[in-house]
C-alpha cells in the first residue's frame, strides 16, 4: 500500500485548464531516508564482478585471465588427459585447448619408438588477438594417460615435436606410474608418449609418482582366452583369427563381430601383449559399426618374435560414460616357412645327395682314368 501526499496543488476552477500538482511517491514502512549501497559505492552503481581464482573445465578449452590457476581435463579412450595452469603463468587472457589424434602408418615418430596409446597429443594456447602462446612465466603440469596393460615402464619417454624442424625431442624428468605419466614444461606443443627398443635414461623425475592420481576411467579387458570370445556375455566381442599361428614377416588377419552397432563413429583400441604383460602393439581408430556388425582388419609391419600373444580390444561408444565393451584372444608368431625349411630333404635327404654326389665324382674319375689309357 503506497501514500501520495500532495505537498501543493493549485487548481484554476475559472480556467479549469492548469493544474499543478507536485507529490511524493513513498512506501509504507520505508524510510524516507536514501538507501546506503551495500557495495559501498555510488547509489544505483552495482558493485564490479571478481572473477573466480581458479577454474576448472571438462572436454571443453580452458580460459584463464591474469592472476587465475585452472585445470583442464579431456577425455580419452584410456583415460583423461589433464592439464594444470598455475598462478602467475599468464600475463594475459589465454585459452588453452587439449587435441588427440590417432596415429597412423604416416605418423613421422622418431625411429626405433612405439606409440604406446596410439595416439599424439596437441596442447596448445592462444592469446585473445589469436595469437599462438608458447612459453609461459610458471611451468605447466601435464598428465596423459598409459594403456592399463603396460607392465614395463622402464622403456618409456615422452617426446615433443618442435614446431619448425618437425624434429621430436625427449621431456626430461617425466614421472611414471603404472597408470599414467605426469611432467612439467614451460612451453606447449605436441606431444607422444613412446616405448624404445632399449631402456630410457635414468633420470630423478621432477613430480613425485605419489602425485600422479589415478584417473577415474579405465578400460577393463575380459580374460576370455577361448578359441572364441563368448557371445553370451554382454560386453563381448567376437575376436576370430583368420589361422591359430601367423609367420614372423606375415600379417595377422582378424575378424570382429561388435555386440551393438552404431550410426556414429566408435573409438576402437587393439593392444597386443606378450606372456610377460609388456604392451608390444597398441593402435586406436574410428570406425562405424555397421548392421552386421563385423570388422576385417589385418596387422601388418608388427615387428613379433616367435612366441604366443594376447591381442586386447575395447570400444567405446559416445563419451567416456558409455558402456565399455572388449575382448581378449591368444594368437602365436612361428618362424617363416622359408627360413625354418631350409631344406626339404630333411637329415636322410642331406645324406641321400651327399652318397649321389660321391658316386658322380667317382664315376667322372673312372672315366677320366680310362680316357687317358
Amino acid at each position: 500500500m503506497a501514500i501520495f501526499l500532495a505537498r501543493r496543488v493549485a487548481v484554476s476552477l475559472a480556467h479549469s485548464h492548469l493544474i499543478v500538482l507536485t507529490v511524493m511517491y513513498r512506501q509504507i514502512g520505508e524510510s524516507p531516508q536514501k538507501k546506503q549501497n551495500p557495495g559501498g559505492g555510488g547509489a544505483g552503481i552495482a558493485p564490479s564482478q571478481v572473477p573466480p581464482p581458479f577454474i576448472e573445465v571438462y572436454d571443453e578449452d580452458l580460459v584463464l585471465l591474469p592472476g587465475q590457476s585452472g585445470i583442464a581435463t579431456k577425455s580419452t579412450s584410456l583415460g583423461p588427459i589433464t592439464l594444470s595452469v598455475p598462478v602467475g603463468a599468464v600475463t594475459e587472457r589465454t585459452t588453452f585447448h587439449i587435441g588427440e589424434e590417432i596415429t597412423t602408418s604416416d605418423t613421422v615418430l622418431p625411429e626405433g619408438f612405439f606409440p604406446v596409446n596410439g595416439a599424439v597429443y596437441t596442447i596448445d594456447a592462444k592469446t585473445d588477438n589469436q595469437e599462438p602462446a608458447h612459453t609461459f612465466l610458471k611451468p605447466l603440469r601435464i598428465m596423459f594417460p598409459l594403456a592399463p596393460d603396460v607392465q614395463d615402464l622402464t622403456h618409456l619417454s615422452v617426446y615433443w615435436q618442435d614446431d619448425v624442424s618437425q624434429s621430436w625431442q625427449r621431456v626430461p624428468g617425466v614421472a611414471f606410474a603404472q597408470y599414467g605419466a605426469a611432467l612439467e614444461v614451460s612451453h606447449l606443443t605436441t606431444f607422444v608418449v613412446l616405448r624404445g627398443e632399449d631402456p630410457a635414461p635414468i633420470e630423478e623425475p621432477l613430480i613425485p609418482v605419489t602425485d600422479i592420481p589415478p584417473p577415474e576411467y579405465i578400460p577393463v579387458w575380459t580374460t576370455d582366452t577361448d578359441t572364441q570370445a563368448d557371445l553370451t556375455e554382454e560386453n563381448s566381442i567376437d575376436i576370430t583369427f583368420d589361422a591359430p599361428q601367423f609367420e614372423e614377416s606375415g600379417t595377422v588377419d582378424v575378424t570382429f563381430v561388435f555386440p551393438v552397432t552404431s550410426t556414429t563413429n566408435v573409438i576402437v583400441t587393439y593392444e597386443i601383449v606378450n606372456q610377460q604383460g609388456d604392451v608390444m602393439y597398441t593402435q586406436q581408430e574410428e570406425l562405424t559399426v555397421n548392421k552386421d556388425q563385423s570388422y576385417s582388419k589385418s596387422f601388418s609391419d608388427l615387428g613379433l618374435p616367435v612366441g604366443e600373444y594376447t591381442l586386447n580390444v575395447t570400444t567405446q561408444y559416445g563419451d567416456t560414460t558409455s558402456t565399455v565393451y572388449g575382448s581378449s584372444q591368444m594368437f602365436y608368431i612361428v618362424e617363416n616357412k622359408q627360413t625354418n625349411n631350409v631344406s626339404s630333404y630333411g637329415p636322410w635327404g642331406w645324406i641321400i645327395s651327399i652318397l649321389i654326389g660321391i658316386i658322380v665324382v667317382w664315376v667322372i674319375k673312372r672315366m677320366e682314368g680310362k680316357s687317358d689309357v
